[in-house]
């Protein structure tokens, strides 16, 4: 088991305790924990600070017998958020002193793993999942909404394996999904199922290549059937060097709470749609450097994007390249740096999409000085992005480029004990992910955990 706490800045305090028991034929685990923080004022402009607490405890139960595994699961969250008042006509936000959401998620599910042979085991698992999402104003209390949601989920899938390392699988999944709005302008409810098939298989063409492919068919009571595919290979051409490339097609509908949240939601989304492919490598360099890189494209339909109401972009393209490099410069320091150029329009304005950086990178060095000690420092940089038109003027919102320095130190006391810090936002930079939201500026957390 452990137990552990974190106080920090903007009145932040994190409790939780977790412990388990592992035996020949049975596990059990159980966790709880509690978030609580005064936080910081949703919109950039406003003074009054929007508190945030979340309350979770979960539990798994495992049992074992020969060839075959069966396992539950319970979870619970509940979890109530101040937030500021917005104006839909205007598309203008202020300070509200009674404005809040509490919403309340459980989900049950129970899975069995079992193995007729070596090359030949199944699984099967069902799952139900509810959401209530409350929006209190208690300056107008007969106004509030409310929305609940249910999911029902089963999956079965058997796995066939060969001799030479060959894998098949097959499966079926099924969803039922129903949401129910309740507001001062009524009552509206939905619900439908989605039905799909699946097939996957990875072949070793020789010892040093692998294809794979894999094909799915969905169908739904709510949108059109889809039959998407993806194709790819894996090519060790040297023991420092392997090539991987894949092409594919993607379908996801919108969620529950895309089409129905009130204020927000739009119950007339289509599902969004793309096709891609990407092309790249992985290369240990300097014996002790792994680097990888990797060129994408995609083209998407009906991709849903905000544009101060939920919508479907009729076409968009994303093309561009990630980069990562983990390098062991010594035993005691270690340094991982990732960049990505993404390159976005929307087809019919033009326009890049919104929120997404045409550059991000950053790095991460960590340094173990000693067994007991880690100390890392992070720096990322985001690159400008361009928000919705919120005041209709022709001309998008910008939201500024930025860069920040976060800070993480832990010590082991003894056996089973540690302390650890952190500093986030180090020089207090003020940016935005979203135009007129607030973030976090320099900000001091600490914790302990004990583990027994």
């Amino acid at each position: 088991g452990s137990v552990a706490f974190e106080a920090g800045s903007f009145g932040t305090t994190k409790e939780s305790i977790s412990t388990g028991i592992r035996k020949e034929y049975y596990d059990i685990n159980l966790t709880a924990s509690r978030f609580d923080t005064e936080g910081f004022s949703t919109i950039a402009s406003g003074s009054e600070n929007d508190s945030y607490e979340n309350t979770n405890i979960s539990s798994k139960i495992g049992i074992h017998r020969p060839g075959t595994t069966i396992g539950f699961t319970a979870q619970l969250t509940d979890a109530k958020t101040e937030i500021d008042g917005f104006d839909y006509t205007t598309f203008a936000a202020s300070d509200d002193l009674n404005n809040r959401t509490n919403r309340r998620w459980s989900l049950l599910g129970f899975n069995i793993l079992s193995s007729m042979s070596n090359n030949w085991d199944n699984s099967f698992s069902i799952s139900t999942s509810n959401e209530r999402i409350e929006g209190i104003d208690e300056d107008t209390p007969d106004n509030r909404s409310k929305l609940n949601t249910k999911i029902m989920s089963a999956d079965w899938h058997i796995n066939i394996k060969s001799a030479d390392g060959n894998k098949l699988t097959l499966g079926y999944e099924r969803q039922k999904k129903g949401g129910e709005v309740i507001s001062s302008g009524g009552t509206y409810s939905k619900s439908f199922n989605n039905n799909a098939f699946y097939v996957q298989d990875s072949r070793n063409l020789n010892p040093s290549a692998l294809l794979f492919a894999a094909l799915r068919w969905d169908e739904s009571g709510l949108y059109e059937s889809a039959l998407t595919y993806r194709i790819g290979t894996s090519i060790k051409q040297t023991n420092e060097l392997k090539w991987h490339a894949q092409y594919g097609t993607g379908f996801q509908g919108p969620t529950l709470n895309d089409l129905f949240w009130p204020g927000f939601g739009n119950p007339d989304l289509k599902p969004e749609k793309n096709t891609g492919w990407e092309i790249g490598f992985e290369e240990t360099i300097l014996s002790t450097a792994l680097l990888s890189l990797t060129y994408y494209q995609n083209n998407f339909t009906d991709l849903i994007q905000w544009d101060g109401t939920l919508k479907n972009i009729g076409e968009a393209t994303s093309n561009g390249i990630e980069a990562n490099i983990d390098w062991d410069l010594s035993a005691v320091l270690h340094i991982n740096g990732n960049y990505t150029y993404s390159e976005t329009e929307d087809k019919k304005t033009n326009a890049y999409l919104l929120r997404r950086p045409l550059n991000k990178y950053g790095a991460t060095f960590t340094i173990k000085p000693s067994g007991r000690s880690v100390f890392d420092i992070k720096y990322l940089h985001t690159g400008k992005r361009f928000d919705f038109d919120s005041d209709f003027d022709g001309n998008p919102e910008i939201l500024e480029a930025y860069s920040k320095v976060d800070i993480y130190a832990s010590y082991k006391l003894m056996q089973g004990t540690e302390l650890y810090g952190r500093i986030e936002n180090l020089f207090d930079k003020e940016y935005e992910e979203a135009k007129g939201y607030g973030t976090a500026g320099f900000s001091t957390y600490w914790g302990i955990k004990i583990t027994l």
